[in-house]
């Protein structure tokens, strides 16, 4: 990844964390409302969030292979990207399909504990990387690895939000401290 491209994906990632908090909440007042102003609320939100997860997870995949040769955390990101996309077709599905918004519910309960199991094994296997990212390497792991247990306990899930907005910030510095690794050698 050249410094550009890791100064894009950086800037992504620290708008994503500013975003989360607001959109979280916004999703949550939205769901409230059954017009249809709020279902298509809420469905914005879902697609950006969504979009958002997809990419900066492949950016950072993409990030681990050719910076690091790391292909540690190859099929866990894979399968984060499978759980994102699937919590977000159901949550449409949800809104679009009032009739079955129970039963998605229940759905999306069990893929969200699969997707938060699935992180904290993403930040374990992340320690296994053999670099410490300027130091950021075992925070980011470890707040993963909180992230994913607070996700799959399903009653800490805005912890999980908060936590997965803190882990864009360190996403993005890592990103950003690479970026500008690459500008100064070369």
């Amino acid at each position: 990844m050249t410094g550009g491209s890791l100064r894009r994906a950086g800037w992504l990632a620290m708008i994503s964390a500013i975003i989360t908090l607001p959109l979280f909440w916004w999703s949550l007042a939205s769901h409230a409302s059954k017009d249809l102003q709020g279902k298509v609320i809420e469905s914005t939100i879902q697609v950006v969030g969504t979009v958002l997860f997809v990419w900066l997870s492949l950016l950072l995949r993409r990030f681990l292979n050719r910076r690091f040769a790391f292909h540690g955390t190859d099929r866990i990101i894979n399968l984060l990207i499978i759980s994102n996309l699937l919590i977000g077709i159901l949550s449409l599905l949800g809104t679009a399909l009032p009739g079955f918004e129970e039963v998605i519910a229940q759905v999306l309960i069990l893929v969200a504990i699969a997707m938060g199991m699935l992180q904290a094994r993403f930040g374990y296997l992340l320690l296994a990387l053999p670099d410490e990212l300027n130091g950021l390497r075992r925070p980011y792991a470890y707040l993963n690895i909180i992230t994913g247990i607070c996700l799959a306990s399903i009653v800490l899930v805005p912890i999980a939000i908060v936590g997965g907005a803190i882990a864009d910030v360190m996403l993005g510095t890592i990103f950003l401290q690479s970026a500008r690794s690459i500008s100064t050698t070369a």
